[in-house]
């Protein structure tokens, strides 16, 4: 088992998934792969570590790597912004020095587009730039050619994360407009299945778009969809060892209250770093308390009428008692609730299992608080 450091804090035990995403990088390209998981797993981090580390350092593969949720995308624009930047007069040189440049072929359209070195943004020549912002040119024929070039050197590899971003922006056309999400899938299936150029791995938070694309007739066939979970406690126990503060009836206790959750870990692994042993339990008490508020105010404020938050009460018991629920199909009810619990994020659904189990461990534990206390 691994342990590191990555960006000032503990990146441990995710071999298994490394291998398994690179594995899959090694073939020729086939489906697009999901990757999903409950709340402060590590899905992003597990990601942002294997570009750094791993696949940027490898001179076999191009990577893409885009993260939506660091981006401000109110329109079409916006989104186009992300991938396409004009190459003007006054930046050829500096263009020149840290990008390649790739001939395109867009059937009336032509020009060149450059590669970064790295980054995500691809410079087009102004005359193209200005056609894409017209609507003159799909933008993604431009990146299919743009992918195409690139994959007679190295093998591109496109990562998008919290692409759920983008589900209520619609592309500009002069006849009709066209959802962006779901040209931008099409796309990316035509790049997997369809024409082997690029791998593509999606990653989201949101659990409940993640069961609209496990259900989606043609995604489900042509995605396949992988779990990255909480940590083993097998493996903060090494970590903990290891860093010499292992003492087996306190990491009970973080344990108890934080689950596999590595976020959740960090605050009492640094306190017990530095001797503060009481403030590790004050700590925990209060992070408790807090999600016990969070609760008590979501029933409040955000179900409505007393069926709502009878059924919600229900749910949390049921849980509490066996640690998961199945969602009834028949009953609205329920479906409108658990749903509406999922999007808040106090409740992970496995799209795979059909199973709703608690987002972490520190949210169960403000639960039973709050049957305790409310």
């Amino acid at each position: 088992m691994r342990i590191t450091t990555y960006r000032e804090g503990p990146f441990i035990d995710r071999e298994k998934e490394e291998q398994f995403i690179l594995t899959r990088l090694k073939h020729r390209p086939e489906k697009i792969l999901f990757i999903y998981g409950p709340k402060s797993s590590g899905k992003t981090t597990l990601m942002e570590y294997m570009v750094e580390n791993i696949l940027e350092k490898d001179k076999n593969f191009y990577v893409n790597y885009v993260n939506f949720r660091g981006y401000a995308i109110a329109n079409y624009k916006d989104f186009l912004d992300i991938y396409f930047q004009p190459i003007r007069q006054e930046n050829k040189t500096w263009l020149a020095k840290i990008a390649e440049l790739l001939p395109l072929r867009l059937g009336l359209f032509k020009g060149t587009a450059s590669l970064p070195v790295k980054g995500i943004n691809f410079g087009i020549n102004i005359e193209l730039y200005n056609q894409l912002q017209n609507n003159e040119i799909d933008p993604f024929v431009l990146l299919m050619d743009i992918l195409s070039n690139i994959k007679t050197k190295r093998q591109p590899i496109l990562i998008l994360d919290e692409i759920q971003t983008l589900k209520d922006i619609y592309m500009n056309g002069e006849i009709q407009k066209k959802h962006l999400l779901t040209e931008f899938f099409n796309f990316l299936v035509r790049l997997t299945k369809e024409t082997h150029i690029a791998h593509v791995i999606v990653m989201t938070s949101e659990t409940l778009f993640m069961e609209d694309i496990y259900n989606h007739s043609k995604l489900s066939k042509t995605s396949d969809f992988f779990l990255i979970d909480h940590l083993d406690q097998k493996a903060i126990q090494t970590w903990f060892e290891q860093e010499g503060i292992y003492e087996p009836d306190m990491f009970e206790l973080i344990r108890e209250y934080c689950g596999g959750a590595i976020f959740d870990w960090l605050t009492p692994f640094y306190l017990l770093k530095n001797n503060k042993v009481q403030q590790v339990r004050d700590y925990l008490t209060h992070q408790a308390e807090t999600y016990m508020g969070k609760i008590d105010h979501f029933i409040a404020e955000k179900l409505h009428g007393l069926d709502q938050k009878r059924m919600f009460k229900d749910i949390l018991k049921t849980l509490l008692k066996q640690n998961y629920i199945i969602r009834d199909s028949e009953n609205e009810l329920q479906t409108r609730v658990l749903n509406r619990a999922i999007e808040y994020e106090f409740l992970f659904l496995n799209p795979k299992r059909k199973e709703i189990i608690f987002n972490s461990q520190i949210i169960k534990k403000g639960a039973e608080l709050y049957f305790e206390i409310i």
